[in-house]
């Protein structure tokens, strides 16, 4: 798991370029990015230890995941004109990160995909390589999608 959180870190940091931004703003998109990520690694964590059985670490853990949601943009001073895409880089963040998170506190395969939900049923149907690629992709571009803040 700390590889992957080291490689999430990468990518957030070699994915500005410090001489093009104002003073403030590398900062204020790694506060969003840092919230996105603890809200979908928050909402995995509590769904595995919802199935788990452990019902009340699951509950924290989701009220956590939302908390992160709701906080993110006022502590980045968000402007209103750009939650669309902000909404839009939490969809990125989360295809990538909630099932590896997920299978990671349920002790399953890295790329382990289940049997009940229309969405692993789905994404069996594709080859683990290009899944895998996709992924990377969209982790590249969720995380280089700027969002205007006030500075």
């Amino acid at each position: 798991m700390k590889k992957h959180l080291y490689i999430l870190l990468l990518l957030t940091f070699s994915s500005f370029s410090y001489s093009q931004y104002p003073k403030g703003y590398i900062s204020k998109q790694i506060k969003i990015d840092a919230g996105l990520i603890g809200a979908v690694v928050f909402d995995a964590w509590g769904d595995a230890e919802n199935d788990n059985g452990n019902k009340a670490l699951a509950h924290a853990l989701n009220a956590a995941s939302v908390a992160c949601l709701l906080v993110t943009p006022f502590l980045a001073d968000i402007e209103q004109d750009q939650w669309a895409k902000y909404i839009i880089k939490y969809g990125f963040i989360r295809f990538v990160a909630f099932d590896y998170t997920y299978n990671y506190q349920r002790n399953l395969p890295f790329n382990y995909l289940g049997n009940t939900s229309n969405y692993d049923k789905n994404l069996k149907k594709f080859d683990p390589g290009l899944i895998a690629f996709t992924k990377s992709v969209t982790l590249i571009v969720g995380f280089t999608i700027p969002i205007n803040t006030k500075l």
